[in-house]
């Protein structure tokens, strides 16, 4: 056993009974049978060690070749399926950070490439003119990037992403009232696989427009104020978006009713989970206002 880089903690049971022993390569306790450990046998916990790091191995080296095989160079190692990958496109030369998930089927490889260019700062600055607020922070290089600004009309500071922001949520004339009831709710449209999270106010017909497009409703939470459901709404998107790296999934042409930024492919996050990110977002914003 000792060989076997064993150290038995009791004595000999047997050579088919489990004997308790500690491994000396990564200190957990274990029980192999000494038949086992003599015909070859080790430690289970160092197996599945080794087993996941081969598994690993594998799926950075398929996950290469898949990036390789639209015409990007990986450079940096794979850091998970869902994460934003630095690559340098082939075809242009730019330094890319598409996500291994979307870019293996050819989406989200380039966009400077693809007909849709990155926006540059003065740009940015614009769009947020129209909106009625000012940067307080540099550009952050990327429309879905979170980004620090202000209402010019209340002087109220945001942090959101430029792409979907909508103005002040205190100054605005139209969308939800923030100063009403309202629900947050996750939709599920299994014909286009696309799930969505949205909010409304309390009366309104918004839900029943979504269904008769064929949505389903998951789940809804009630809000006392708007304001609180709105807060909900926007960080499950900035976890979507920046943490995740999921994208929206359909365009306007989908969504009779408007809300094609707020939704997701089903594949990458299911309905249930994506009404977990809003309980999470619900319970974080209850505690910082406790």
């Amino acid at each position: 056993m000792r060989s076997a880089h064993f150290k038995p903690l009791e004595p000999y049971p047997g050579s088919q009974v489990p004997w308790l022993c500690q491994c000396l390569r990564c200190g957990s306790t274990v029980k192999p049978r000494f038949t086992t450990v003599r015909k070859g046998g080790g430690c289970l916990a160092c197996s599945k060690v080794v087993a996941a790091a081969t598994r690993r191995a594998n799926f950075s080296l398929q996950a290469e070749a898949e990036m390789r095989a639209v015409g990007l160079e990986p450079l940096e190692p794979c850091p998970g399926t869902l994460a934003r990958w630095k690559s340098r496109h082939l075809a242009c030369g730019r330094v890319v950070f598409p996500v291994h998930h979307l870019a293996k089927y050819g989406r989200g490889v380039c966009r400077q490439c693809s007909g849709s260019p990155l926006v540059e700062p003065h740009e940015a600055v614009a769009r947020l003119t129209v909106l009625g607020l000012k940067p307080l922070e540099p550009y952050p290089g990327r429309m879905q990037a979170v980004w620090r600004m202000q209402c010019i009309t209340c002087d109220t500071v945001v942090t959101k992403a430029v792409q979907g922001a909508g103005g002040c949520r205190r100054c605005r004339p139209f969308g939800t009232n923030h100063a009403l009831p309202a629900l947050v709710y996750v939709l599920h449209q299994p014909r286009w696989g696309a799930v969505k999270v949205g909010i409304t106010n309390m009366g309104t017909t918004r839900l029943a427009d979504h269904r008769r497009d064929g949505w389903l409703v998951i789940r809804t939470q009630y809000f006392e104020l708007g304001a609180d459901a709105y807060d909900v709404e926007q960080a499950v998107l900035n976890r979507l978006r920046n943490e995740m790296g999921i994208p929206p999934f359909l365009d306007a042409g989908h969504m009779r009713y408007g809300g094609a930024t707020e939704t997701a492919d089903a594949d990458l996050i299911s309905p249930l989970k994506l009404w977990g990110l809003v309980a999470q977002a619900r319970d974080e914003i209850d505690s910082e206002a406790a």
